[in-house]
């Protein structure tokens, strides 16, 4: 249904435990092959479960029962796809968490990062977008 009508959409929000779908798998599926922001959202908040859908493209994670000061915000993701051109594959988003693992955590700023991985087509306002997606990511 998500691929025959890609053009009524600008969002996807999907559990990450679903009963017929993988959810990391579905994350994948949308946020490379359908260029659509994707929010994932659980019950269960480990932070392992987090980093693995944010490694996997995930603009944020939600934890449930998700809070109505999270929802006012979700229209950021669709406003921030819209905007920027350039798209965080896994594969270059795996690279950003080598850099920033590099770098440390504490002194991983936009600048260091951009110079470390040194990508093509990608800018350090790219980068800072990205970071800040990042840490607000932890913010469950």
């Amino acid at each position: 249904m998500l691929q025959e009508n890609i053009d009524m959409f600008d969002l996807v929000i999907a559990e990450v435990h679903m009963p017929d779908m993988d959810g990391l798998k579905l994350l994948e599926l949308v946020g490379l092959e359908m260029d659509l922001p994707v929010i994932m959202l659980s019950a269960h908040g480990e932070t392992e479960l987090v980093m693995k859908a944010i490694s996997h493209g995930a603009r944020d994670f939600l934890l449930k029962p998700v809070r109505l000061e999270e929802l006012r915000n979700i229209w950021q993701h669709v406003i921030r796809n819209k905007e920027s051109q350039f798209v965080w594959s896994v594969e270059l988003h795996r690279k950003f968490l080598e850099t920033v693992n590099q770098l440390g955590v504490d002194k991983a700023v936009p600048k260091k990062i951009f110079d470390l991985m040194n990508v093509e087509n990608i800018t350090r306002e790219d980068v800072a977008t990205h970071l800040q997606a990042f840490f607000q990511s932890f913010t469950l």
